[in-house]
């Protein structure tokens, strides 16, 4: 299967070509609060579901300032264009990167090391 992903554009607004006209219809017939914003890259999903040995369902992203704010961020958006391409980088579950922390999507090394549980590569990068 083509990965649709490698056809988003680099620069505002990120809608696939395949999905403008669903997504303008959809806009059009909902409140500003359940709109989709086009203005954020979108994260269908996070590593590479092709080799991945696990895939965890979740709900949607949400969207907030702070993810406008990591959208405009150089490193964090590459970042997102990496996962949506399937390309390698240090941290293919980039969530997880310390740099991204500040981010809505980080926060999980910080949230994980609270735990006795935790995994020990958690803590050690």
């Amino acid at each position: 299967m083509e990965n649709p992903w490698l056809k988003l554009p680099s620069e505002k607004p990120y809608i696939l070509e395949m999905d403008r006209e669903s997504i303008k219809r959809y806009n059009q017939s909902h409140g500003d609060s359940r709109k989709i914003n086009l203005n954020s890259v979108p994260k269908p999903f996070i590593g590479d579901p092709e080799s991945a040995k696990v895939i965890l369902l979740s709900l949607n992203p949400g969207d907030s300032e702070r993810d406008a704010k990591a959208h405009l961020h150089d490193e964090f958006r590459r970042a997102m264009f990496h996962n949506l391409h399937h390309e390698s980088q240090d941290w293919p579950f980039y969530s997880l990167n310390p740099n991204f922390a500040w981010t809505g999507a980080g926060g999980g090394p910080r949230v994980l090391a609270n735990y006795d549980s935790a995994p020990d590569w958690i803590t050690e990068r």
